[in-house]
Parts: C-alpha cells; sequence; structure tokens
C-alpha cells in the first residue's frame, strides 16, 4: 500500500514540473 502512495506522489510531482515547464515557455 505505501508503495502506491510512493508512486502516485511521484506522478503528481512529475506532473507539476511539467506544468511549471509549460508555463515559462
Amino acid at each position: 500500500m505505501k508503495l502506491l502512495f510512493a508512486t502516485l506522489e511521484v506522478e503528481i510531482g512529475f506532473n507539476r514540473f511539467l506544468l511549471h515547464k509549460t508555463k515559462q515557455n
């Protein structure tokens, strides 16, 4: 169960990173 939450956290962080990069352009 902990692994699932860790994966979700990484996915959310990655999505935020992509969103931030898109806003800069």
